[in-house]
């Protein structure tokens, strides 16, 4: 009875260990690509996660990149591109549900700085969750909205508070975007979208 017992116990693990989604694990804090061994998810997570981001300060380009297991949520693939006078920020978020489905290096678009004729509030704090704002901005490309965003992004080894009110596309305001932070990368404490005021 024992040793039937002890052959069902295997048997059930092996089952459950093949029903288990398999994704490849690697970060990159400093580059637009990373690759690395395919990792055998927990049970709980039911996604591959591919996260591509973009820092722009002052004519200085840094890239992040991140690929692992994601718990399932509500959001779905989309893309952030952001702007604030001399900082941008961009974002590609991609999630699949097969085996190592995450293997490929996510491309952003081109950057389009042509004025499209809204403007925005804008400011920017770093070790602060929220702030009132006064100046306005002109938005650029495909940023048609206006942002208010509060939380934490991991930039190289450094975890910053930012508080910002910037020009925004509109893809990540049509996600539930406060439950789409499953990486390291992002930890969200407010996003709102808005209409930026139309000018000529």
């Amino acid at each position: 009875m024992k040793a039937l017992l002890a052959s069902i116990s295997i048997l059930f693990a092996f089952i459950s260990r093949g029903e288990s989604l398999s994704c490849e694990q690697c970060m990159n804090l400093n580059g637009a690509t990373c690759s690395g061994n395919q990792r055998v998810c927990e049970g709980y997570a039911t996604r591959c996660d591919n996260t591509y981001m973009e820092f722009t300060r002052d004519g200085q380009t840094t890239s992040t990149t991140f690929k692992g297991c994601a718990v399932e949520q509500k959001c779905t693939n989309y893309f952030l591109s952001e702007s604030l006078g001399g900082f941008q920020f961009r974002m590609q978020k991609s999630y699949c549900e097969k085996d190592n489905c995450n293997t490929r290096d996510l491309v952003v678009p081109p950057r389009n700085n042509t004025p499209n004729g809204v403007r925005c509030p804008k400011c920017y704090a770093e070790n602060a969750t929220s702030r009132q704002s006064y100046e306005t901005m002109e938005c650029t490309g495909l940023e048609t909205k206006c942002m208010d965003f509060g939380g934490k992004i991991r930039k190289y080894d450094q975890i910053l508070t930012v508080a910002s009110m910037n020009c925004v596309n509109e893809e990540p305001c049509n996600q539930p975007i406060m439950y789409c932070s499953d990486g390291p990368a992002v930890e969200i404490d407010h996003f709102r979208c808005s209409d930026g005021e139309k000018y000529s």
